[in-house]
């Protein structure tokens, strides 16, 4: 539809007046603007009352009409279009996503299939749809998705209910020899009249103007050629023994190479054999190819010379190949070529001219691939005629071999054909049947039949192509073929008469009843009142295919697919045939005995059986939790409304930012305010009471551990004591006063920084335990220059000097007792200054004092934490002397200075001691100690030692067992892949967002650094208040709330195993399954109902040291899903221990190692888990190999090589060197199955699970370690990140790109240089950790060609360390320079590494 057709012509009127009327189906021309009547009827339904909140569904027959008319709709109108189709994954969205587009959209384009889906899975209900467009409504028949859609759910609906219908077609009369019966059938499908235009039929020739219709004969192909070039390919091709190679597929070659003689002539079927022989061949070369590449392992990664791989004869073919490729370069010559392809040169030839643009059909694909190749190469046609294919996908769609493929051809290459043709790039489509019907192409100047017509349908739409004014239809037919002719003459004398049966309709209420489908109509559909979705029995096949398509598979097991058989039978008294089939499901389902096969009742076809038996296995597994309540295996779920395995819906967290602001809750309350009281807590350093905390709120007593550099000393702050006045007036001058000493003693004890009006706190001296004021007045007051009543030696007073806080050792009197330099040195700093006073003849010996500034206190106060050591900065403990008229004292006492030194600690434990214990409160946790806490809700950027990552890394462990317990156990029949999904759903940082922004987390989490060189308390003026209580803004990632969530797992499982986790998590609202303790929430197995373990495993009970009292769960960990037997598969089990494991090794290592951080555990935990580590454990500790139950041969092939291999190796190299072994996972499975057996029939013991796990795996163990050796990736991207290089990156390859373009290959490169040649392995993750070792130990190599040090021109820059708000959402490409530059910053992050960061020295603290 083009813009000219904004104005809607008489006709096109004449057809909108009446589909505004009632349901209708637009007959008419190709070209008439049927589409443009659709977007005026979209206008006009989008104006009306009852279509409020209602959605315009547009439905097409194929993908590319999805995009042609979204476009035009879009273009049209001012609505929201979207386009649907398979290849967007819409068959893996979930119900909220669909939701969210729905309510998205106004109009809905897609094709009918996926509408099909959403409807059957109830994604949206067919009652919310105001306007139904079905383009090509003549496919409407049979069991075709349009007449699905209408018969079991259109036709289900209360007719007040249905949406509007509107139909467009040019052929709506399927078979002219029972018109009436077509046409009424199409009528009761669609529930529509088909309406031609009547009154402006005039209008319609002009615009729609019929073709001239002409009919070529040609003389039949003839037996031989002899003028083409011998031998042909054909004929040569069998001197090699081309039918002796199967894998080939000669038979079928030869057969299509056959058509294509007899149609084009030996040059298109020899170009055809070419091209398809040429595919082949490269297929099964790559196939050794690809087998050649496994066999490589790290000792011998590149070096085989593929290209010269020929198993099985394939380039003895190849040879033949070539030797006819100059053929097809060769001018071509008219007696090469059929006489019906020189028929159609003549009828192209005739219709030459500027403008040109023609297209001819053809039935068979590579007929269509082969002719327009061939009309590129005719001489006289070359200069004008740009021909293309334009076919189908196909089986081949896939191919990278371009348009010579049988099958068909690539979206792309369609999709580029169609928008070639369009822009005039091409002037003629040699297509199939995809360009008959629907696609939006211009008015041609001619169109083809090059092969018969067999349908009115193929006729009316062939021909309506060609509607170009004086435009022509051709069609070939054979001479002497009169039953073709007869045909062709029949459809066209038929024509006009069909075409008066719907001109005289006219809109009215139909009558007549719909005709069923051939088949009868089945059981009636299964419908899920809950959501209303509903399936039938012809939906229900594929549903239970993609069931299995879930259940995870390895490269050695068969594809697991339901199982059919349908069996005659003739029931007595009934004469009629009847079948019944027999439905059996993959034994890897985990289902109750007796609900993996099910047997339907006698039907009247074999499709009819098996779909009513498929049916009513669906209804049984979504009885037992199998699909949900939409009729669908568990899906990912994201965004907005997504649930977790409960069921329960969680907030949308897409409008949070990366960084937030947040108010946390804050401990000091408000000292001027009037309403609330003041608090003073005495402070008792090492059991003497030294000080009192003056607060606006009273904080509960507490006990710390603080750093001094003269070692750690005891604080404990007591009970708080309300203070009280007289009126509010002195209560004012007195916390005045309180404030001043407080800001005397930070200047004094901690640094000389300018302090906010309005401290949050004070610390004060008390006597009797109340305030001192006469103290504070002292010292507020008295403090200067002024000596007159110190003593004489002023032994121990405190004075400041050029900024630093001294001691007085003694004074001295006597100039010559003072050291000469001292006094040049004083001098020369009178000298400097503005009017200097004499020179002091009384000096003062002094030692320096440590101020708070120049170490941190604030670290190791918890007392879980190995303590790190000394934080002090060096710095000379020298005896200093100076004039004291230089100096101002203080009465401050030197334990008071200690006091106030302790300050910035004391106050950042009160704070976080509240914050952990009102969370604990707020958010109903366990009792966690206040230290674990602490830790936990303590973030990074504080910089004071410690954080929340080590715990969040136990904790993730601990996450992941506890919801895979409760999953499996909720969902006992669902499998491994449907249970894995479910857990990504509940565990995921999106998820634990959601429950943590849901549970107000952010509100207790610390993130105030502590910079001790400008620390100040806090100022009143920062406070904020949240539902009246006192906090203070802080700035956190987003990612730290998740992080946090599992942290506190962490703690709780650290100090009170998986019982206290389980509160934890309940409390937080994870899916736990309640905090009732495993062994009370799962029954045990009574020693009555214990099964014999059987005698194949009986050995197995005594390597893994525990006695099983349910024999069955060891037969079920040692099957593997391929073999099909009446035992479930290790899947589950697998999915259990796969778990257990993990939390296992971490836990270990957590104990183990106290001070390693977060990123070693995380990698030593990932060497004793991995693949490769576990098959090694299965094959030297327990043999497990040799009780696995199992199918495949090749399986049992791949293992007896893998237990060769591990028999030559020790853990260290296994544990090292894991990257460049890749065992089959069946191996590492059944290790994880058999763990996740013992959890279970140890009743949920973590013990003694943990025992067995332990015990196991000793031996590797003992070599995991926080400074293993790392990933070489890893290693590169540390190296390359410290040395200051940002213009690194991998690039993959193929190394034999004429055999095949799949990577196999990868070199480094810097700078856009390659460090060395490509590296070629069996895998790319394999060839890309090669090529990271061995380019690394080029580039630290200083002598080198390809060192750094001659690469790299970077120019050193200052790193920033990667956000805190990082989701793990983001994957970086390591194929650009920027990715694996932002990708390398993470990794040195992650490693501990420090990289040049710049931070501004500044911050409040608490």
């Amino acid at each position: 539809m083009s813009d000219e057709g904004i104005i809607p012509r008489a006709y096109q009127k004449e057809i909108f007046e009446q589909a505004c009327k009632g349901n209708v189906v637009a007959a008419m021309e190709t070209g008439a603007g049927k589409t443009f009547i659709a977007v005026l009827l979209i206008r006009w339904i989008a104006t009306q009352a009852e279509s409020t909140n209602k959605k315009v569904i547009f439905l097409v027959p194929k993908v590319p009409l999805v995009w042609q008319q979204t476009s035009v709709i879009s273009n049209h109108t001012p609505l929201r279009v979207k386009g649907f189709c398979g290849a967007l994954g819409v068959d893996m969205w979930d119900h909220n996503r669909w939701k969210n587009e729905f309510e998205a959209h106004d109009v809905l384009v897609m094709t009918a299939q996926v509408f099909q889906d959403v409807i059957k899975h109830a994604h949206w209900r067919l009652s919310m749809v105001s306007l139904l467009i079905f383009d090509e409504a003549h496919h409407c028949n049979k069991n075709s998705p349009y007449n699905q859609i209408m018969r079991d759910y259109y036709y289900h609906m209360p007719k007040d209910q249905r949406p509007k219908i509107f139909g467009m077609t040019a052929s709506p009369i399927w078979n002219p020899k029972n018109p009436h019966k077509s046409l009424a059938d199409l009528q009761a499908n669609i529930d529509a009249r088909v309406l031609a235009v009547r009154e402006n039929t005039a209008e319609l020739s002009i615009h729609a103007p019929a073709p001239d219709e002409q009919v070529y004969l040609y003389a039949p192909a003839p037996s031989e050629y002899p003028g083409y070039p011998a031998p042909s390919l054909q004929s040569h091709l069998g001197t090699v023994g081309l039918s002796t190679v199967k894998a080939l597929r000669a038979r079928d070659l030869e057969l299509r190479c056959e058509t294509a003689l007899t149609m084009l002539g030996p040059y298109g079927a020899d170009y055809f054999l070419f091209h398809q022989l040429e595919r082949r061949v490269m297929d099964l070369r790559l196939t050794d190819h690809q087998t050649a590449l496994e066999s490589l392992n790290h000792m011998h990664v590149d070096g085989l010379p593929l290209s010269e791989v020929d198993t099985n004869g394939y380039i003895a073919i190849q040879r033949v190949i070539d030797a006819h490729r100059h053929r097809f370069e060769l001018p071509l010559s008219n007696d090469w070529i059929s006489p019906k392809v020189q028929t159609l040169v003549s009828i192209l030839t005739s219709a030459k001219s500027d403008s040109f643009h023609g297209i001819i059909f053809v039935e068979q694909r590579h007929i269509a691939v082969a002719l327009a190749w061939l009309l590129s190469r005719v001489p006289e046609l070359q200069e004008w005629l740009h021909p293309v294919a334009l076919v189908g996908h196909g089986a081949t769609a896939s191919s990278n071999h371009g348009p010579a493929a049988a099958g068909g051809i690539t979206l792309k290459l369609q999709n580029e054909a169609v928008q070639g043709f369009r822009t005039g790039k091409y002037n003629l489509l040699v297509a199939t049947s995809v360009a008959e019907e629907g696609l939006d192409f211009q008015a041609c100047h001619l169109t083809v039949r090059f092969d018969g017509l067999q349908s009115m349908v193929g006729y009316v739409q062939s021909r309506g192509r060609a509607r170009q004014h004086k435009s022509s239809f051709a069609l070939l037919i054979e001479d002497g073929c009169a039953e073709e002719l007869a045909r062709y003459y029949q459809l066209r004398n038929k024509e006009p008469e069909l075409k008066k049966m719907y001109q005289r309709g006219r809109v009215k209420e139909i009558e007549h009843e719909r005709d069923p489908s051939p088949e009868p109509a089945g059981p009636p559909p299964y419908v899920v009142p809950s959501t209303g979705a509903s399936l039938t029995a012809h939906s229900a096949i594929s549903l239970l295919a993609y069931l299995c398509a879930l259940i995870p598979q390895d490269k050695y097991m068969p594809i697991l697919q339901p199982e059919y058989t349908a069996s005659y039978t003739t029931p007595i008294g009934n004469t009629q045939p009847l079948y019944e089939a027999r439905l059996r499901l993959p034994s890897a389902l985990p289902l109750p005995p007796g609900r993996h096969e099910y047997v339907s009742p006698s039907c009247l076809s074999k499709k009819a059986a098996k779909r009513t038996a498929a049916l009513e296995a669906v209804q049984v597994l979504h009885q037992l939790g199998v699909f949900d309540d939409h009729l669908l295996p568990a899906r990912n779920q994201r965004g907005d409304g997504a649930e977790d395995a409960d069921g329960r819906s969680m907030v949308n967290t897409s409008s949070i930012p990366k960084v937030l602001e947040v108010d946390v809750y804050d401990a000091w309350g408000n000292l001027h305010d009037p309403e609330s009281g003041v608090w003073l807590h005495l402070v008792h350093i090492d059991g003497v009471t030294t000080m009192g905390l003056v607060t606006g709120s009273g904080l509960d007593p507490m006990e710390v551990d603080l750093f001094e550099p003269e070692g750690f000393v005891n604080v404990r702050v007591s009970e708080p004591v309300q203070l009280e006045w007289a009126s509010y007036e002195s209560r004012k001058v007195d916390v005045s006063l309180m404030e001043q000493y407080t800001v005397e003693g930070i200047q004094w004890g901690i640094n000389s920084s300018k302090m906010p009006n309005g401290l949050a706190y004070h610390l004060i001296p008390v006597r009797d335990n109340l305030p001192d004021y006469e103290e504070m007045r002292k010292v507020v007051w008295q403090r200067g220059r002024d000596w007159s009543s110190i003593s004489a030696d002023g032994k121990g007073v405190l004075v400041m000097d050029l900024h630093r806080p001294y001691t007085i050792l003694t004074t001295h009197h006597d100039m010559s007792l003072v050291p000469p330099e001292a006094v040049e040195k004083a001098a020369a700093i009178l000298a400097s200054a503005v009017d200097p006073p004499p020179m002091d003849t009384v000096w003062l010996e002094l030692r320096l004092l440590v101020r708070a500034c120049h170490y941190s206190s604030t670290v190791d106060r918890l007392s879980h934490i190995p303590r790190s050591g000394s934080h002090l900065k060096p710095l000379p403990q020298r005896t200093v002397f100076a004039p004291r008229g230089r100096c101002r004292w203080t009465p401050l006492s030197l334990d008071t200075f200690r006091a106030f030194r302790l300050l910035p600690a004391l106050a950042r434990h009160v704070q976080d001691t509240f914050r952990a214990r009102i969370a604990r409160k707020d958010l109903s946790l366990p009792a966690i100690p206040d230290e674990y806490t602490i830790e936990a809700l303590t973030l990074p950027s504080t910089s004071v030692g410690y954080s929340y990552q080590r715990l969040e890394t136990l904790g993730d462990s601990v996450l992941k067992l506890a919801t895979s317990v409760h999953i499996f156990h909720k969902f006992p029949h669902r499998h491994e892949g449907q249970l894995a999904i479910l857990r990504t759903n509940s565990i995921n940082n999106l998820y634990l967002l959601a429950r943590a922004q849901e549970a107000g987390l952010q509100h207790f989490l610390t993130a105030e650094p502590i910079l001790t060189k400008k620390w100040r308390p806090r100022a009143l003026e920062e406070t904020t208040y949240l539902e009246g209580r006192p906090c203070v803004r802080n700035t956190l990632g987003r990612r730290t709330m998740a992080d946090c969530m599992e942290a506190l797992l962490g703690a709780s499982f650290v100090v009170g195993g998986m019982d206290m986790a389980l509160e934890t998590g309940t409390s937080l609202g994870l899916c736990f399954g309640g905090a009732v303790p495993w062994s009370a929430r799962y029954a045990q197995p009574s020693p009555s109902s214990a099964t014999s373990t059987p005698v194949l495993v009986q050995a197995l009970e005594s390597k893994l040291g525990y006695k099983f009292n349910n024999g069955n769960l060891l037969i079920e960990a040692i099957t593997h899903p391929s073999f099909q037997g009446s035992n479930p598969s290790y899947q589950r089990l697998e999915f259990l221990g796969d778990a257990v494991i993990d939390l296992e090794v971490l836990h270990h290592l957590f104990k183990k190692y106290p001070s390693a951080q977060p990123s070693q555990l995380t990698w030593a935990r990932s060497r004793g888990v991995c693949n490769t580590t576990l098959a090694f454990i299965s094959v030297t500790q327990l043999s497990l190999h040799k009780y696995a139950l199992y199918a495949p041969f090749t399986v049992e092939k791949i293992i007896e090589s893998t237990v060769d291999a591990f028999s030559t190796m020790t853990y260290e190299q296994v544990i090292s060197h894991a990257w460049k072994l890749d065992p089959p996972k069946i191996l590492a499975d059944l290790f994880e199955a058999l763990m996740g057996a013992v959890l279970v029939d140890s009743g949920y013991d973590l013990e003694v699970t943990g025992g067995v796990v332990r015990r196991v795996m000793a031996e590797a163990l003992k070599l995991l370690h926080p400074d293993m050796p790392k990933h070489p990736i890893s290693e590169l991207m540390i190296w390359v990140a410290k040395n200051g290089c940002t213009r690194v990156s991998f690039k993959k390859s193929a190394s034999n790109p004429e055999l095949s373009q799949r990577n196999d290959s990868v070199t480094v490169l810097v700078h856009g240089t390659p460090v060395l040649p490509p590296i070629r392995a069996a895998t790319i993750p394999l060839a890309k950790c090669v090529a990271a070792e061995r380019s690394l130990e080029t580039l630290m190599c200083p002598g080198a060609e390809h060192s750094l040090g001659n690469l790299c021109s970077c120019v050193p820059k200052k790193k920033v360390q990667p956000d805190e708000d990082d989701m793990g959402d983001e994957e970086y490409d390591d194929e650009t320079e920027d990715g694996f530059a932002k990708r390398a910053k993470a990794e040195l992050a992650a490693a501990g590494a420090k990289v040049a960061v710049a931070v501004a020295d500044g911050g409040n603290a608490p």
